[in-house]
């Protein structure tokens, strides 16, 4: 896998030499794919590894969750999540 937080660390800092915000959210526990509330586990296509565990990246997609809807201008209560 790529050093993913390595780049979003350089977007940041472009996007900080511009005068845009940016929020990165990492967890050291998680892999390099998160699951987002009510988002199934990948099973097909290419075996990778990812790192992590199931639990782990369902955390750090719970966490990101709110600021995710908040990008897209919707609330934890227009989500589609039951």
């Amino acid at each position: 896998m790529w050093p993913s937080l390595d780049f979003a660390n350089a977007i940041a800092e472009r996007r900080t030499a511009a005068g845009r915000t940016t929020r990165i959210i990492t967890s050291r526990d998680a892999g390099h794919r998160l699951l987002l509330p009510g988002e199934l586990v990948a099973t097909g296509g290419q075996p990778m590894a990812r790192g992590g565990s199931e639990a782990a990246d369902r955390a750090l997609g719970a966490e990101l969750w709110p600021h995710l809807l908040a990008v897209l201008g919707r609330s934890m209560e227009d989500s589609l999540l039951p």
